[in-house]
C-alpha cells in the first residue's frame, strides 16, 4: 500500500469509491458494530478494485475483530472450534451464534495473503454475501394500530434508539397483546438498557416462540441477563430461539442458555440441532410455529421470515 501522501496526488478523495467508505466508517457510531461491518465489507471491495491490497487486508482483520473473531476474551469466537472441526454443539462451552460469517471471514482473509488462480472474483463474491448477510432488510416493520389484536409484532428497522417514549409504546403494545407469538425488532438499533425495559413484559408472554434482535446495539450482558430470567420455568414459557446475531459483542452465548432453552422445547414435536435453528434462525421456526397455533386451533395467517 502507498504512503498516504502518494495516494492523495493520484485521486481526489471525491473519486474514490473507497474512500467514500472509509469516510462513512469513521462517521459511523463505533458502538453500532452493525453500521460498521456494513461499510467496512464495502471498503474491503473497493480496496481490492483500485489494488490497495495492504489496505484491504488490515480492513479485513479489524472486521474479523468486529465478528469478535480470534480475539481473546470470554464469549468471543476461536476459529479454529469450528473451521474444518464439527465439534459437537452440546460440548463447547460457548455456542458461536453466527458460524456463517466465521467462515467467511476465513475464506477472505486467505485469498487475501494466499491469492490463489481467481481469488478476486472469490473475494467478490465473499464481500457480497457478507454484506447481504450483514444488511438491514428492504421491508420496515410499523406499530399496529391500537384496536387491532395481534399475534405478531414486527418493527423491523424502525428507529428505537434513544427514544424512551417509542419503547413506552412498544411496551404497552406487548402488554395489550398477550397472545403474541413472535417479536421481530432486528435493525431498530435498541440497545441494552433500551431492552431491559422490555423484558418484564416479554419474558411472561405466554405463546412467544421467537424473538428476533438481529442487528441492534445490545451487548452481552442482555444474554446474561435471560439466562437469570430463565432459571424460572414460567418466564419465556413457550421460547424456541433468540436471533442475537450482529449486535455490539453478542458473539456466542453459554450452554448453560442452550439447556435453559431447549428445556422449553417440546422435543417429540421440535428438536432441531442448535446450529441449524442459529442459522436458519426464524425459517427454522415458521414451520413449527404454524403446527403449534394450528394444535391450538387458532386460525394462522402466513407469518413474514426475519432476515
Amino acid at each position: 500500500m502507498g504512503s498516504a501522501s502518494s495516494r492523495g496526488s493520484s485521486k481526489s478523495p471525491g473519486a474514490s469509491p473507497r474512500r467514500d467508505h472509509e469516510q462513512q466508517v469513521d462517521l459511523a457510531d463505533r458502538q453500532w458494530s452493525c453500521t460498521t461491518r456494513h461499510h467496512l465489507i464495502h471498503l474491503i471491495s473497493a480496496d481490492v478494485a483500485e489494488g490497495e491490497l495492504d489496505h484491504a487486508l488490515q480492513m479485513a482483520k479489524l472486521l474479523n475483530k468486529l465478528f469478535g473473531i480470534g480475539v481473546p476474551g470470554e464469549g468471543n469466537v476461536d476459529p479454529d472450534a469450528i473451521i474444518g472441526v464439527e465439534a459437537d454443539e452440546n460440548e463447547v462451552e460457548h455456542f458461536v451464534l453466527d458460524r456463517k460469517s466465521v467462515i467467511l471471514m476465513h475464506n477472505m482473509i486467505g485469498f487475501m495473503e494466499n491469492k490463489p488462480p481467481g481469488w478476486k472474483e472469490q473475494l467478490n463474491m465473499i464481500c457480497n454475501e457478507l454484506s447481504i448477510h450483514v444488511a438491514p432488510p428492504v421491508l420496515r416493520g410499523s406499530f399496529p394500530l391500537d384496536d387491532i389484536p395481534i399475534r405478531e409484532l414486527v418493527l423491523t428497522c424502525l428507529d428505537l434508539y434513544k427514544t424512551i417514549t417509542k419503547i413506552g409504546t412498544v411496551r404497552s403494545i406487548i402488554d395489550r397483546n398477550r397472545s403474541i407469538t413472535k417479536i421481530e425488532m432486528s435493525y431498530t438499533g435498541i440497545t441494552s438498557d433500551s431492552f431491559k425495559m422490555l423484558l418484564p413484559s416479554v419474558a411472561t408472554l405466554e405463546c412467544l416462540v421467537f424473538l428476533g434482535l438481529k442487528g441492534n446495539r445490545l451487548e452481552k450482558s442482555i444474554v446474561t441477563d435471560m439466562t437469570l430470567i430463565m432459571e424460572n420455568p414460567k418466564k419465556f414459557r413457550s421460547l424456541k430461539w433468540v436471533d442475537f446475531r450482529n449486535n455490539v459483542d453478542i458473539f456466542t452465548v453459554s450452554q448453560r442458555y442452550l439447556h435453559l432453552l431447549k428445556e422449553r422445547w417440546d422435543t417429540r414435536r421440535y428438536n432441531p440441532p442448535f446450529r441449524v435453528v442459529a442459522e436458519e434462525s426464524g425459517r427454522q421456526l415458521r414451520k413449527h410455529l404454524h403446527e403449534t397455533l394450528e394444535h391450538q386451533g387458532t386460525q394462522s395467517k402466513q407469518y413474514a421470515v426475519p432476515n
